[in-house]
């Protein structure tokens, strides 16, 4: 009976014993065919010969490492990696799944996080290192590319990949390591005019122009280039070589016209100041550059050379600028007035449209009056911003003032200002100390002992609204600025000035300017007269360059009108006096522009207010921009 139990479980299980071996048997054919497909270089049904075995037996080591090697071969790098992740999970440390690991990367172009896992995974396996350098710089982190770089090499010299490792570290800004680089490169390959080409480059980036310059001449004795002409051109404005650079400009339109050419040439015009031929360069730029980002900058240049071709007669808010400036002002009469102020300003960016700014006053006020002597001193600081577009700008300005040890009070500003061709409109508001537009310190009070009634119980407070119009019809030139200023005692005093100029020739011009102002009431502290107008007439020399020196010089003369009222003990009568003086007016300016900073010094004198009083005065500006 026993036996016969045997007999009947082997008859039972049989059938599922000879199909597993059916099964195995198959299998091993199969693999055994996937193995002559991928020997037979038939890699696609090798793929899919090994990936049904796979997914009979997905642990199975040699089905899997067969469709790594079927997936390495037929160059799918990618899928194969994905395959060989689960070879090294399933034989972690097999060397030949480590070798076929290294071969398969080395086809891939890993980002940066892959390529760092690969070299801590394996940090002795160097061409894992460079992948990692390749793909930061593919990335742009220029910085990690070149300390890898500089890793690479400290593990044994590296020709081949000199070139690479010069352009991570001059992208670095680097070039104490790059140049050393770009040399050993170049002499492993001194035909090759593009590694020269970045080398030149980065000579011109590190300071070292004149090197640069040999390299670039190497460059065109070998390949004549229009766009190589131009770069040339531009690193010999660098060098101040204006007329090497005229040559090669030239040289390169003459070859191929290039709206870059034209536009170094205009800028080469503008610079020397004429700003004639610069828009006509720059028109022809236009042309050639058509309406790309290029395009629009040229079109804002040809703006600013229709703005800067005559210098501005109407009024403009104050900006922003980016970088440091200093200025110093001075005003003084022959009254015993006169009033010094000096302070900076620090401006940084926001973006590429906005700057905001930081800035410090101190100011000093003197009178010299017939009983005793004023002077009294003040300390200010402000916040700044400003918002520019080609066609317009916003800036506010405000903060806080301390003064002769009586008065603190804020002060600030708002304005606009617009441009359409040689058109320019403005609007400002701004509230300050009068005095110094009033030429008085009896405007300003003081903690000193001085006589009663020689001076105000309270500052007098100044809000000023500026309006200035300005353009051109023809060949005139006009510009009418409204001033209107209320003032904290009741006061008021709407003043208007409008000023014509017909040029004479290229740097000479005749002016006409009228203005006309009146103070709505009266007051014992400073000069308000009823009415009060003059016109003069007068000739304008300038010469204006975008870098170098500019000047423009004013002398005018005429006669002035003012009437006042007549006053009877202590009150004021109804009737006025009516006075007429000479009216005569002198002004200069000399500006330095350089790249990087900019000075300018500016002077003034006047004379025509009423009997022989006479003013004048000056400022001196200069701004260092930062990197």
């Amino acid at each position: 009976m026993t036996r016969g139990l045997l007999v009947g479980v082997l008859l039972a299980t049989l059938p599922a014993a000879l199909d597993a071996q059916r099964q195995t048997d198959t299998r091993r054919i199969r693999a055994e065919y996937a193995g002559v497909l991928l020997q037979s270089k038939k890699y696609d049904q090798a793929i899919a010969e090994y990936r049904r075995l796979v997914a009979d037996e997905p642990t199975r080591f040699e089905y899997r490492m067969g469709l790594a090697r079927a997936l390495a071969w037929s160059r799918r790098h990618r899928d194969a990696e994905s395959e060989l992740a689960r070879l090294r999970a399933l034989r972690p440390g097999h060397a030949e799944v480590e070798q076929l690991t290294r071969t398969v990367r080395a086809g891939l172009d890993p980002s940066s996080g892959e390529a760092r896992s690969w070299v801590v995974h394996d940090p002795a396996h160097l061409p894992y290192r460079i992948q990692l350098a390749r793909a930061y710089a593919r990335e742009g982190k220029s910085r990690q590319a070149a300390d890898q770089f500089d890793t690479i090499f400290r593990q044994g010299a590296r020709d081949d990949l000199a070139q690479e490792a010069a352009a991570a570290n001059a992208d670095a800004k680097r070039f104490a390591t790059a140049l050393p680089l770009y040399r050993r490169a170049i002499a492993r390959a001194p035909s090759d005019t593009a590694l020269r080409h970045d080398y030149a480059r980065s000579l011109w980036s590190a300071g070292e122009r004149q090197a640069s310059l040999a390299q670039y001449d190497t460059l065109l004795l070998r390949f004549p280039s229009p766009a190589w002409l131009v770069e040339r051109a531009k690193l010999r404005v660098a060098m101040r070589d204006h007329d090497g650079a005229e040559r090669d400009l030239a040289a390169a339109i003459a070859m191929c016209p290039t709206a870059e050419a034209h536009f170094v040439r205009g800028e080469l015009r503008r610079w020397d100041g004429q700003l004639g031929a610069a828009r006509a360069e720059y028109e022809r730029a236009l042309q050639l550059a058509g309406t790309d980002s290029a395009g629009r900058e040229i079109r804002q240049l040809i703006a600013l050379i229709e703005r800067e071709a005559r210098p501005s007669l109407g009024a403009a808010p104050e900006g922003d600028a980016v970088g440091w400036v200093g200025r110093a002002e001075l005003a003084a009469d022959n009254t015993g007035f006169s009033y010094v102020s000096g302070g900076g300003r620090y401006g940084i960016p926001l973006g590429g449209l906005a700057a905001v700014s930081v800035g410090i006053e101190q100011r000093r006020v003197t009178a010299k009056y017939d009983l005793y002597t004023r002077e009294s001193y003040g300390f200010g600081a402000d916040l700044g911003a400003t918002f520019g577009l080609p066609f317009a700008r916003l800036s506010a300005r405000g903060g806080l003032l301390r003064h002769g040890g009586a008065t603190e009070t804020g002060y600030g500003s708002v304005g606009v200002i617009g441009w359409w061709r040689s058109w320019r409109a403005s609007a400002e508001v701004k509230r300050e100390l009068a005095f110094p537009l009033l030429m008085t310190a009896r405007a300003l009070a003081t903690s000193d002992d001085i006589p009663t009634g020689e001076t105000v119980d309270a500052s007098i407070m100044a809000t000023r609204q500026i309006y200035g119009l300005a353009g051109a019809i023809g060949v005139v030139d006009f510009g009418i600025v409204a001033d209107i200023m209320r003032l904290t005692d009741g006061n008021s005093r709407p003043a208007l000035t409008t000023t014509v100029r017909y040029p004479l020739g290229d740097a000479m011009s005749a002016l006409y300017v009228a203005s006309d102002l009146r103070f709505e009431e009266r007051s014992a502290f400073y000069w308000d007269p009823d009415h009060y107008m003059a016109h003069s007439l007068g000739l304008e020399a300038s010469a204006r360059r975008d870098r170098g020196l500019s000047y423009v010089g004013r002398l005018l003369t005429g006669f002035a009108r003012s009437s006042q009222f007549a006053v009877r003990g202590s009150q004021p009568d109804t009737t006025t006096t009516t006075r007429y003086a000479l009216h005569a007016t002198a002004e200069g300016e000399l500006s330095y522009r350089a790249s990087g900073w900019d000075a300018g010094l500016t002077s003034w004198y006047g004379r025509g207010r009423e009997g022989d009083y006479q003013r004048w005065g000056g400022s001196f500006r200069i701004r260092l921009s930062t990197p």
